[in-house]
């Protein structure tokens, strides 16, 4: 349980944090969710891991109509 909080509090954008409640409550694989945004599994593991973040406008759009469909 520590663990999973840790790599959570890596992530830098909380939309990224709505994102995997939304695949675990729905059962979503990553590949799924990545799918649903338009981006590569890598990609999407990226923001899971706080490696890197969302900046493109398109994506960030694409994201928040994800969560407003899901949440």
């Amino acid at each position: 349980m520590i663990i999973i909080m840790l790599k959570l509090g890596m992530i830098k954008d909380m939309r990224i944090y709505d994102l995997i409640k939304i695949a675990k409550k729905n059962n979503f694989s990553p590949t799924q969710m990545a799918g649903k945004l338009g981006i590569s599994y890598v990609q999407y593991n990226r923001w899971k891991k706080g490696i890197s973040t969302p900046i493109n406008k398109n994506t960030l759009n694409i994201i928040d109509k994800v969560i407003n469909k899901y949440k």
